[in-house]
């Protein structure tokens, strides 16, 4: 157990290797499991069905004789994680380039008539070629099952009409962007030292409303493309569809190195190596890259 590259309330996150693939495996705590157990089934019955470069494919569950979920090992872990870290060197260049494979995976997303609800730098994932993923669909829905009767997300990416209407659309997922790529501008979480009180007060009133407060030595090109995605009227956000072209159509110099470097010291992996074996249980893996065939997969 010692090589987890995550914990939280629902358990812990190991590194592995399934079918000689690396993989994430998420061991969930028996309380957990037993009481999210329909919840874990329905969001895997929905991420099974999602296949595209810019989503996190979903490997498969266990349930005996620990619940586990499995899906692709992205090597550099969350978004978050990097622009936070203030030894990283983040270029525009690699801004444009999360943000295309951001608006690529939630095209592909809203295509299939879904949506996330909880769009986020931590539910963004970084493979070992620094591609992004979209991750986490614990919330993600179908549009035509989307209850409009609580708001669901993260206070500081939640758009206004989530406040005041409980009201969940595609263009709630533009907003909620919009906030992504003002942390990778900024670099520094949004809202800091903002009431919940306040941010809902602010965040939702008709004119001179509350955003983050944009660097002023920001790009103007990335600060125009998050002022549009956090309109305070959904009509007036693009689509993840209009972003891909304007992403696309984006040139910024050649960064100095092609992927975000650390100043001083190589990237680090975040994990060892474990073994999912066809038993179900979990193993230190000894020589590396060996794992079993065979796993109780649905």
């Amino acid at each position: 157990m010692r090589h987890q590259i995550g914990s939280g309330a629902y358990g812990e996150v190991f590194h592995g290797y399934f079918r000689k693939t690396e993989v994430a495996i998420k061991m969930l705590k028996a309380e957990y499991a037993n009481e999210q157990k329909l919840n874990i089934l329905q969001e895997s019955s929905l991420q099974m069905n999602l296949h595209h470069p810019n989503i996190v494919a979903l490997m498969g569950i266990v349930l005996k004789p620990s619940t586990c979920i499995i899906t692709e090992f992205c090597k550099f872990g969350d978004l978050a994680r990097i622009i936070f870290a203030k030894d990283y060197v983040i270029d525009k260049e690699h801004i444009r380039k999360f943000s295309l494979d951001t608006c690529l995976g939630m095209n592909y997303l809203h295509g299939a008539q879904m949506v996330h609800r909880d769009l986020k730098s931590r539910n963004l994932l970084i493979d070992k070629d620094w591609n992004i993923k979209v991750a986490d669909f614990g919330l993600a829905a179908f549009l035509e099952d989307v209850q409009y009767n609580t708001p669901c997300g993260t206070p500081t990416h939640m758009a206004p009409e989530i406040i005041i209407s409980h009201k969940f659309t595609k263009k709630s997922d533009v907003y909620s962007f919009a906030v992504c790529l003002y942390e990778m501008v900024a670099r520094v979480r949004p809202y800091i030292g903002v009431s919940e009180e306040t941010l809902v007060t602010g965040v939702t009133k008709k004119s001179n409303y509350l955003r983050p407060t944009v660097p002023e030595d920001a790009d103007p090109i990335l600060v125009d493309i998050m002022k549009k995605c956090w309109d305070g009227n959904p009509l007036g956000r693009p689509t993840f569809a209009d972003l891909i072209e304007t992403f696309q159509a984006i040139t910024f110099p050649e960064p100095v190195k092609k992927k975000p470097w650390k100043q001083g010291t190589p990237d680090i992996p975040l994990a060892h190596s474990l073994v999912f074996p066809e038993d179900g249980s979990l193993h230190e893996l000894i020589d590396k890259g060996n794992s079993s065939d065979e796993s109780h997969v649905f």
